[in-house]
């Protein structure tokens, strides 16, 4: 037996190699690579740190409802990991 992994960000990488190696499993590992960064109304967006500050925002009532929509649709723009 042995194992696939599929990963790419700074903390999932690690912990798949360790996973593996510990239980001395053969493993090949594909990194997925980062996604392309967020873009809303003209600022760069990150996908995790942004989204949290955002969500606060919205929370507390300073960010409207197509304001947040717009930023779902800019924030996560390709597939792979987060790139912040």
């Amino acid at each position: 037996d042995g194992a696939v992994l599929m990963g790419g960000c700074d903390k999932t990488t690690p912990g798949l190699l360790m996973g593996a190696i510990s239980m001395g499993l053969p493993l090949i590992y594909l990194p997925a690579g980062p996604m392309l960064r967020g873009n809303w109304r003209g600022q760069v967006l990150g996908s995790g740190s942004d989204a949290f500050k955002y969500w606060d925002e919205r929370r507390a009532g300073r960010l409207s409802d197509q304001a947040w929509a717009e930023m779902e649709a800019g924030i996560a723009r390709s597939h792979g990991t987060c790139m912040t």
